[in-house]
């Protein structure tokens, strides 16, 4: 019986999910509780980490070397009169450090825009190259952004590419390094 293998967890908005190669661990983008990481042996939530009151979690990525998660947020807006006004929302990314269910930040890109999709409000999508290097970041209508985030405390933007149109996703292959 299905139901007597898995467990609820309860996380109320669970926008992006991955999981470690070694299958223990699930890293969920939750919405307004922010990055919450589960432990898929025990089925509970081992950790949760939201970066600014109201921020909502919304796309992530686990490095190839399993030590990093990248993790997108929608910031609360301070000047918006309208609670339910997202057309505007500015983006950031926060880094992790992940070891065995342990989170701790590195680090942040601030000042990304959010993208108005006919469905929602998103932030762009973002990829690692094979060797955890650079950051590729779609960033709406100012085009790709890449980042050298060597240094996850301090990722430097090193590359603009504008795009004709909106970004709004981004993959690299594994076979490239950069």
């Amino acid at each position: 019986d299905l139901s007597q293998i898995l467990s609820y967890v309860p996380l109320s908005d669970a926008r992006d999910v991955k999981i470690s190669d070694n299958g223990k661990w699930a890293l969920v983008a939750a919405g307004a509780e922010g990055l919450a990481i589960v432990d898929l042996e025990k089925n509970q939530i081992s950790a949760k980490q939201n970066p600014s009151p109201g921020a909502t979690a919304d796309r992530l990525i686990l490095s190839h070397d399993q030590k990093k998660v990248f993790i997108s947020f929608l910031e609360a807006s301070s000047t918006s009169l309208d609670p339910n006004a997202t057309s505007s929302l500015p983006a950031s990314i926060y880094v992790y450090y992940f070891n065995e269910g342990q989170i701790g930040l590195w680090g942040n890109l601030k000042g990304l825009a959010s993208i108005t999709l006919p469905y929602a409000v998103r932030t762009g999508s973002f990829d690692l190259s094979a060797d955890d290097i650079y950051l590729f970041v779609a960033n709406g209508v100012e085009g790709i952004r890449v980042y050298n985030a060597s240094d996850p405390s301090a990722p430097v933007l090193v590359y603009r590419l504008p795009t004709f149109g909106l970004a709004v996703s981004v993959v690299v292959g594994n076979q490239y390094k950069n």
